[in-house]
This record gives structure tokens, sequence and C-alpha cells, in this order.
């Protein structure tokens, strides 16, 4: 089982929750300065490049003991797909939430509290 979280710019997310839009394709850009950072700060908390890149954005993954974590940086989105337990699970919720704050992005939990 997976888990999975997102961010997006914070006023196209409240539009998308709200109007229950169905294709978040749209979303606006999120600054490169900002996808940059992440992609740093991910690769200096342990992610690995074995992802790949594609069309408008790349992968990278963490392995852990207890499974891994995908990191996709798209140029509207930020998506992370946890297949991990424990602390590698908090620890990876903490660091979205980190970066959504720094960035001034919304952090989007469809599985749990939803949108911060």
């Amino acid at each position: 089982m997976s888990y999975d979280v997102s961010l997006y710019d914070r006023d196209f997310l409240e539009r998308a929750i709200s109007e229950n839009l169905g294709d978040w394709r749209g979303a606006p850009a999120i600054p490169e300065v900002a996808r940059r950072a992440i992609w740093n700060d991910a690769i200096q908390q342990g992610f690995d490049r074995g992802g790949q890149d594609f069309g408008d954005g790349v992968e990278v993954n963490l392995e852990a003991d207890e499974g891994y974590a995908q990191l996709s940086l798209f140029k509207n989105s930020v998506a992370m797909t946890l297949s991990l337990g424990g602390e590698e699970f908090e620890r990876c919720l903490q660091l979205m939430q980190a970066w959504a704050d720094e960035h001034g992005l919304a952090f989007h939990d469809p599985q749990g509290e939803g949108e911060d």
C-alpha cells in the first residue's frame, strides 16, 4: 500500500478543492527556484537520483529498510509516494510540510488531514 502527498500553489489548491476540479494538470507553475531548492534538499536528505527524467518532471527515490519513497518534481507540483513505515514515513511527511512552508506552497494529503 502506498500513501501520496503533494505540494501545489496555495491559491490553486484551495480553488481545486472548493470547486472539486477533476483535472489538476493546469495548476500554476511552482517557481523554478523552489523546485531547485527542493531537489537539492532531497538529495541531501538521502534521495538517490535512481529515478528517471520524463517530459516535464524528474523522480528521485529514497530506499529504506521499511520500503521506499518516490519524489516527483513537476513544473506545477511536487508529489511524494510513500511505501514506508515508522520513522522514515514521518520524516518524509515532515520534509514535504517543511518544503511547503519554506516555499509558500500548499501541502495536500488526501488520505489524512487534506490541505495545509
